[in-house]
């Protein structure tokens, strides 16, 4: 998959934008409001791939504007692709 960047949602209070970088998905999912808080998602280059073998970038995006990272991590969580992440 080649180096990209593109934003899945922006919306009042929150957002979650994704680049693809040397084959690897990173997210940002940032909140703001009574407090302000930032989480990085990272995937390894195989669980991008293994993720991008179940749905295309499009269908990616179109999940997470659905179900937002509930539904992100549910769908990760039920196909065993693993990700890092920290927040701060």
């Amino acid at each position: 998959m080649k180096d990209q960047k593109f934003n899945i949602y922006s919306e009042s209070n929150l957002s979650l934008s994704g680049e693809i970088c040397e084959g690897c998905l990173h997210l940002t999912s940032e909140v703001w409001g009574s407090y302000d808080s930032e989480q990085h998602i990272d995937f390894s280059e195989d669980d991008t791939e293994k993720l991008f073998s179940l749905i295309s970038l499009d269908e990616f995006i179109t999940l997470c504007q659905k179900e937002h990272l509930i539904g992100l991590n549910k769908f990760l969580n039920d196909n065993g692709i693993k990700r890092s992440s920290f927040t701060f």
